[in-house]
């Protein structure tokens, strides 16, 4: 973390913080959290990137459902 973005962060809108998965360490999430509670930094945003999404299986498997009666499905 740079003191140049707490100087510079009370000039705009919205500060981003990219993090890297895998890569970034815990504490500077802490200090995100830190620093937006005290009010330090308006509008904190984070962006984390190289996110793997077959890590996590999104997108790759479907369902389907009906029902009939009343409190009944299948």
């Amino acid at each position: 973390m740079v003191t140049d973005g707490l100087i510079t962060s009370k000039l705009t809108d919205l500060n981003l913080f990219v993090l890297r998965y895998g890569v970034s360490k815990k504490d500077q999430l802490k200090y995100i959290n830190e620093i937006a509670q005290k009010g330090i930094m308006k509008n904190p945003a984070i962006i984390i990137n190289d996110i793997k999404l077959d890590r996590f299986s999104y997108g790759y498997s479907y369902a389907y459902k009906y029902a009939y009666g009343k409190g009944y499905s299948e």
